[in-house]
């Protein structure tokens, strides 16, 4: 009778230690699923260009390469959040403008910006990566906080703050590939992307105003991966 007890115990512990184990792997498999059928990647390339002292308002001037890449994560239809790193170049020259004034202080600009993105992605009509029809484009703004990084191309760095605000467009092609484009601005704190602290012998001269934030700008297009999900595994069903 004992033996018996015995074996019904081992019995029970090791099919309860199964049970375990096989709810263990079906609730991580689902969680990485979960994830996969909400995580998309992106690559982006386009122009971008600046906005302060030297060039006042005109859009696209002097237009440079802007390119990176992004992870985005669709918390449902309407709502994603997303993440940006992005590398551009940005230039512009006083002598391009009719401006007396300008021509006058002849000053030159050119620099990199190494740009990293957190953002919320709000999209107007109900979007996801399917082989439908129905559901598979949307315009949609975007918003967030931007943390970026000036080269001066002397070997010193500034690293500042700037709102990020833009619009877009997104095409679903399929359940994996989708295209857009997207036009995108950021609003710096400072007035530092333009001009370098000037030569002694021009220490005189009027450079910028300080009250006057300088942008940057870049649009462009995207092609975005969505991972495929993982299905569920025969022996745990």
């Amino acid at each position: 009778m004992k033996k018996i007890y015995i074996s019904f115990l081992l019995i029970f512990i090791s099919t309860f230690s199964y049970s375990q184990r096989e709810s263990f792997f079906k609730s991580k498999l689902q969680a990485i699923s979960e994830s996969q059928r909400n995580a998309v990647v992106g690559v982006f390339v386009g122009g971008a260009y600046y906005l302060g002292e030297i060039n006042l308002s005109k859009q696209f001037y002097d237009t440079q390469l802007a390119y990176g890449g992004f992870y985005r994560y669709d918390i449902n239809k309407r709502y994603s959040a997303r993440l940006n790193i992005l590398y551009m170049n940005l230039a512009a020259d006083d002598n391009d403008f009719d401006s007396q004034y300008q021509k006058d202080r002849s000053q030159q600009m050119e620099t990199n910006i190494f740009d990293v993105t957190l953002q919320a992605e709000f999209n107007f009509l109900p979007y996801q990566q399917t082989n439908r029809k129905k559901d598979n484009y949307t315009p949609f703004v975007t918003a967030g906080i931007t943390y970026y990084l000036k080269n001066f191309g002397f070997g010193s760095i500034l690293d500042n703050l700037a709102i990020p605000f833009g619009f877009g467009f997104k095409y679903c092609i399929n359940k994996q590939i989708a295209i857009g484009t997207e036009w995108n601005f950021r609003r710096t704190f400072r007035d530092n992307l333009d001009f370098e602290n000037p030569e002694p012998s021009q220490s005189q001269k009027q450079f910028g105003y300080q009250h006057d934030k300088d942008w940057y700008s870049f649009a462009g297009i995207f092609l975005t991966y969505k991972f495929k999900t993982y299905t569920s595994c025969p022996a745990f069903d």
